[in-house]
């Protein structure tokens, strides 16, 4: 069987997990899996499932094998002004998925872990509550949400648009449902404040993206969780980082009490991303770090399965030597309370001590990193504006105004209008009296107009810069007000009257 372009493209996504997506399809071009043709068609934004059934789809459309495919980008072609609809098919079961361009294994994983479990199954049943009036779309409850809402409803356009889209998984509709889900939790959680999101991988990933995981507690490094989501309690997850374990018996006493309790657990892993970053793996290696995996079976001393987001159709076995060098953290779900604490009975004494440690640790050098990054940032601003005020500033600029002509006035309006809400205070320190130099350049009569124009990048950018300062918009509005009654005066402007608000206006803004 030929792999279909959408699941080439996640096995690549899967081997470079570092490369954006126009990247990985320049690199699928070198590799000859497609073809520069279709490649252009993937950068222009046709869905990779389409262009995978552009038989099916021409079929649908009583038309030739040979649909123009720039037509249906997006899965759209007008057939008699209709839309093309593929009916979503909703049996709250979980089959096999293939995890598209978000970075959500986190959230694929922990739902396949869930599906290995009776317990998990049922939670997963009772979430999923298909649209009774046929229509397509489906109601996802989630009884431990952290907001007032708990059940979260995906219109038949909502799948439409993820199936078109290639970041969302594929084969499953439950699971694309989950994923809009736990996307609009997220959402809601960061616009309430309760939870912050996961950015980092915006850059790679080409997009913002809500489903790269929300943090509720940044400092104790909690983490939204599925299951937490799904069973209505916010205490069955456990976070087990194995390097805080360093001795290997109670590494193995861990993992024995999971094999032999495994229908109380679901688990994900992830696997050390240090061999990753310092190019430490065999390329035939088939895990890698900054990635999730369920964890299907542990044989314990023997072997451990694991299932790949991006092909959850697959078991990968790895030895027990491979597993116990490479595992670097277990996310663990327990069925309930009881098998929440017989796991922490398991772990060593001190485990609790040394895990809070290693996050204060990590919380520290993150908020450093911050601090630095925010340093370097304004740093950078500052720089910035300095050298649009010293353009603005320009000595040779400002000797035109006593040259009263065309060529002149042109020179001088585009200076002012290089006049924003970041350089008008520095401007106007240098140039405490720049409204009357301007009125007495263009006074006169019939020059209304031409003075409102030199002078209106300095009344908005002083409004703006106000605005930022929180100041109450009824106090912004009149001074606006005040100077452009003068400046749209019929015969006489007082150009006194707009210097006296322009200051009032930098007073205020100085004083906040």
């Amino acid at each position: 069987m030929v792999d279909s372009i959408q699941r080439t493209f996640n096995k690549y996504q899967k081997k470079y997990p570092l490369y954006n997506k126009n990247a990985l399809v320049d690199k699928m071009v070198e590799d000859g899996t497609i073809t520069v043709d279709t490649a252009k068609k993937i950068k222009a934004g046709a869905s990779l499932f389409v262009i995978d059934n552009r038989a099916e789809m021409s079929s649908l459309l009583n038309e030739n094998h040979d649909i123009n495919i720039t037509e249906i980008i997006g899965f759209k072609q007008n057939n008699n002004n209709k839309d093309i609809k593929v009916k979503a098919n909703f049996n709250k079961q979980i089959e096999p998925t293939f995890q598209g361009n978000q970075a959500d294994c986190w959230l694929l994983s922990d739902i396949n872990a869930l599906n290995r479990t009776d317990w998990g199954k049922n939670l997963i049943r009772n979430a999923i509550v298909p649209d009774t009036d046929g229509s397509g779309g489906v109601t996802i409850k989630f009884p431990g949400s952290l907001l007032p809402q708990k059940n979260f409803h995906i219109t038949p356009q909502d799948i439409q648009d993820a199936k078109q889209s290639g970041h969302y998984s594929s084969g499953d509709d439950d699971m694309v449902a989950f994923e809009l889900a736990t996307e609009k939790v997220i959402k809601a959680l960061v616009k309430t404040g309760k939870a912050k999101r996961v950015d980092e991988f915006d850059h790679i990933i080409g997009y913002q993206s809500y489903l790269s995981g929300a943090v509720l507690d940044e400092k104790s490094n909690i983490q939204l969780s599925i299951a937490s989501l799904l069973g209505a309690k916010q205490n069955v997850h456990v976070d087990i980082g194995l390097s805080e374990i360093l001795n290997t018996n109670d590494k193995n006493k861990l993992l024995k009490k999971l094999s032999q309790n495994k229908d109380d657990y679901s688990i994900t892993v992830t696997f050390n991303h240090l061999f990753d970053a310092f190019d430490m793996r065999e390329k035939d290696d088939p895990v890698h770090g900054n990635h999730s995996y369920a964890l299907k079976e542990i044989v314990y001393g023997k072997y451990v399965t694991v299932i790949d987001p991006y092909h959850s159709d697959q078991e990968i076995r790895l030895s027990w030597d491979k597993f116990m060098y490479d595992v670097e953290s277990l996310y663990i779900n327990s069925k309930d309370d009881t098998a929440r604490k017989s796991l922490e009975n398991a772990l060593p004494q001190d485990y609790y001590e040394k895990r809070q440690e290693d996050l204060d640790n990590l919380y520290n050098d993150k908020a450093k990193r911050q601090r630095e990054q925010a340093e370097i940032k304004q740093r950078n601003e500052q720089e910035r504006i300095r050298l649009e005020t010293n353009s603005i500033l320009d000595d040779v600029g400002w000797d035109l105004l006593s040259i009263k002509n065309e060529f002149s006035y042109t020179n001088i309006q585009n200076l002012m209008n290089k006049i924003n809400k970041d350089t008008v205070l520095p401007v106007l320190k240098a140039k405490p009296d720049l409204i009357l130099t301007l009125d007495d350049y263009k006074s006169g009569w019939g020059n209304g107009d031409a003075k409102k124009a030199l002078m209106t990048p300095i009344i908005d950018s002083l409004a703006e810069k106000a605005a930022d300062k929180n100041i109450n918009p009824k106090l912004i509005n009149e001074f606006k007000t005040k100077c452009f009654k003068e400046l749209d005066a019929t015969f006489y402007t007082d150009e006194k009257i707009i210097q006296a608000e322009v200051e009032k206006m930098i007073n205020l803004i100085n004083s906040i």
